[in-house]
């Protein structure tokens, strides 16, 4: 049997249930395109979200600028887990960043998005950010 785009897909989301799988992750993608399985945005969006969990948020802005770069386009979920990266990793800068972000290219927040923001500024203690 071999395996298509949903098997390395699976791969890939399984990756992301460890904080230590990002590497593996990206091999999963990498071996799509060895086997000439372009991968898709679904497949990118489960890398980001694998960055997201481990707070990566440079590797995850990397995997967002690589979608783009295959002209994929990164949609709400895709910034979301960038945002997420930021939250998770407490930085808040980064997460208020990406918001004007996503703003500029016309994506429109939603609770996601401002909860990933809420999160970064418990983390780092901003209350007042949390507020706005």
């Amino acid at each position: 049997i071999t395996p298509d785009a949903i098997s390395y897909v699976a791969a890939i989301n399984a990756c992301s249930q460890s904080d230590s799988a990002i590497p593996q992750a990206e091999k999963w993608l990498s071996q799509m395109d060895a086997v000439a399985l372009e991968p898709h945005s679904v497949a990118i969006n489960s890398v980001i979200s694998s960055c997201a969990k481990a707070g990566d948020a440079q590797r995850a802005t990397h995997w967002l600028h690589q979608m783009e770069g295959r002209n994929l386009i990164p949609d709400l979920f895709s910034h979301n887990a960038v945002m997420d990266a930021f939250a998770t990793a407490g930085d808040t800068g980064g997460a208020e960043k990406w918001l004007q972000v996503m703003r500029a290219k016309g994506i429109v927040p939603d609770i996601v998005t401002y909860s990933a923001l809420i999160n970064a500024s418990a983390k780092a203690g901003d209350a007042a950010l949390a507020e706005e």
